[in-house]
């Protein structure tokens, strides 16, 4: 279900159930501070540039295919959106460029305030 979570929370700002910044504190802000994760949460100085652009001009269905899990399967199956993840980077390294994924790196380890 994590797949989907970006483009339902989207779904919620088109639907004026919360706003886009209300989506940022809630999906980026609060569980950085919730699990006090280091320099991860907020785009700032010294901050990893953990960032995912989305588009709202490519709507597309959850299908089998579209599904990444192993088990191919989702509540969301059959269900149109109208947003789509189309870039994602982790520390600053382009991970995902459209429905491409870069291989070749796999993050590093979060660390954690006391």
């Amino acid at each position: 279900m994590i797949q989907f979570s970006l483009v339902t929370m989207l779904e919620l700002v088109d639907k004026r159930v919360i706003t886009i910044e209300r989506l940022v504190e809630l999906m980026s802000h609060a569980p950085a501070k919730l699990f006090r994760v280091n320099e991860r949460g907020f785009l700032r100085p010294g901050y990893k540039a953990d960032i995912t652009i989305v588009s709202c001009e490519h709507p597309w269905q959850v299908t089998e295919d579209t599904i990444v899990s192993k088990c191919k399967w989702s509540p969301m199956l059959g269900h149109e959106y109208r947003w789509k993840v189309i870039h994602t980077f982790c520390n600053g390294y382009h991970l995902l460029n459209g429905t491409t994924f870069n291989p070749d790196y796999r993050g590093e380890q979060i660390t954690f305030r006391n």
